[in-house]
């Protein structure tokens, strides 16, 4: 089994879920709130739907099928030295030896 890496270009599904969580939450509170303005439930007695929906969502991200996963590209090869730095400036005495 290969190591997992994500990659924003993988057309894989566990790739794809990576961005799901926001989105899932943010219709979780909106239809919260509905409910709430409804009259239906109350939003305190349902705030641990929250928990529940972030849970379902990692879990099933972390348990997508890696089908077709391309792992990310890293370029391999020697890598380039630092630049050079600008040598100190030199300080010079005013001063003549005899």
């Amino acid at each position: 089994m290969s190591l997992y890496m994500r990659n924003k270009a993988c057309p894989c599904p566990r790739c794809k879920a990576r961005g799901l969580l926001g989105a899932a939450v943010l219709i979780t509170i909106g239809v919260l709130f509905l409910l709430d303005n409804l009259d239906v439930v109350s939003f305190h007695m349902t705030a641990p739907v929250i928990l529940i929906v972030i849970g379902v969502v990692l879990y099933l991200g972390r348990t997508a099928p890696i089908d077709g996963h391309i792992p990310p590209y890293y370029p391999v090869g020697p890598v380039a030295p630092p630049p050079a730095q600008a040598a100190p400036p030199q300080q010079h005495d005013s001063q003549v030896n005899p």
